[in-house]
C-alpha cells in the first residue's frame, strides 16, 4: 500500500513539472471566426490594387514629364533649326556669286602696228586696219555689297521693300574665247577686266554691265614699225626675203598690254530672292 501512495505522487510531480513551460507562454491566440477570414481575404487584394495603382499613376507621371521636357528640346532645336535656315537663305541671297557673260569689246589697240602682213604680189611688208571690235564670251566673279539693303520710309526707318541699290553689282570677268573678225578663239592668256552692273529682274539673275579691260594683244617689233613697204630679208639667206609672217612667230611679233571698254549681257548662276 505505501509503494502504491509513493508511485502515484512521483507520477504527479512529474506531470506538473512537465507542463510548467507551457503556463510560461503567453495565451495563444485565439481563433477567428471565418467570416472575419473571408473579409480580410477580400480586402487586401483592394489594397494591393490600390498601390498598383499609385505606381501606375507616378510612372504615368514621370513619363509625362520626360515627355514635356523631350518636347521642349525639339521645339528649341527646331526653333534652331529656323534660325539656321534663315541665315542660311540669308546665305543664298549671297554677296559672291558666280556667272557668265557676252557682250562686244573695243580695244584701244596700236592700230599701225597690230596687224602686219607680207604682201604675196612684191613681198613687201604692209599694215592693215585693225578690227578694234570683236565679241567676247568671259566667266564672271559677282560682287553684290547691298543686297540686303532696304528702302527707308519718311521717318528714316527701313521698310521691307528692297533698295534700288540691291541690284547694283560689281564684276571681274575673266576671258574664255573671243570672236573677231572672221576667227573664233579661246582665249590663250589671262584677259580680263573690272567693272559695275545692274541686275534688270527680280531674282536677279539676268543683267547689264560694263568693264574696264586688260587685253593681251601680238604687235609687230618695233624694229619692223618703219619698214612698211618693204621687202624683209631673210635671215641667213643673202638675196632671199620673208614671204610670210605668222602673228605666232616671236621673231617678228611680241606680246603687247591693251586697254579695252566691253558692255556685257550678265546671267548669274542662282535667284536670289
Amino acid at each position: 500500500m505505501q509503494k502504491y501512495i509513493l508511485t502515484s505522487a512521483i507520477f504527479f510531480i512529474v506531470h506538473i513539472v512537465s507542463t510548467l513551460p507551457l503556463l510560461a507562454q503567453d495565451d495563444p491566440p485565439i481563433a477567428k471566426p471565418v467570416e472575419e477570414i473571408a473579409d480580410e481575404k477580400e480586402k487586401e487584394p483592394e489594397n494591393g490594387n490600390k498601390t498598383n495603382n499609385e505606381q501606375q499613376e507616378a510612372t504615368v507621371k514621370d513619363v509625362a514629364k520626360d515627355v514635356k521636357d523631350i518636347k521642349k528640346k525639339v521645339e528649341s532645336f527646331e526653333t534652331k533649326l529656323t534660325e539656321q535656315a534663315k541665315t542660311l537663305e540669308g546665305s543664298s541671297n549671297r554677296v559672291i556669286s558666280f556667272g557668265l557673260t557676252a557682250g562686244p569689246r573695243l580695244a584701244f589697240s596700236k592700230e599701225e602696228t597690230t596687224n602686219a602682213f607680207i604682201d604675196v604680189s612684191d613681198s613687201t611688208l604692209q599694215f592693215d586696219d585693225v578690227d578694234k571690235g570683236s565679241f567676247v564670251i568671259s566667266a564672271s566673279v559677282i560682287a553684290s555689297p547691298f543686297i540686303n539693303a532696304k528702302a527707308k520710309n519718311k521717318q528714316g526707318e527701313d521698310t521691307e521693300e528692297p533698295h534700288w541699290s540691291t541690284k547694283v553689282f560689281f564684276m571681274l570677268n575673266i576671258d574664255i574665247a573671243e570672236l573677231g573678225g572672221d576667227s573664233f578663239k579661246f582665249n590663250q592668256s589671262v584677259d580680263g577686266g573690272i567693272g559695275a552692273g545692274y541686275f534688270l529682274d527680280k531674282t536677279r539673275n539676268f543683267g547689264i554691265g560694263f568693264t574696264f579691260d586688260k587685253i593681251t594683244n601680238r604687235i609687230l617689233h618695233d624694229s619692223f614699225v618703219d619698214k612698211e613697204g618693204q621687202k624683209i630679208p631673210l635671215a641667213g639667206k643673202p638675196g632671199e626675203f620673208v614671204t610670210k609672217i605668222n602673228r605666232d612667230d616671236d621673231d617678228f611679233f611680241q606680246n603687247d598690254n591693251d586697254l579695252a571698254f566691253s558692255l556685257w549681257f550678265v546671267y548669274r548662276f542662282g535667284a536670289l530672292q
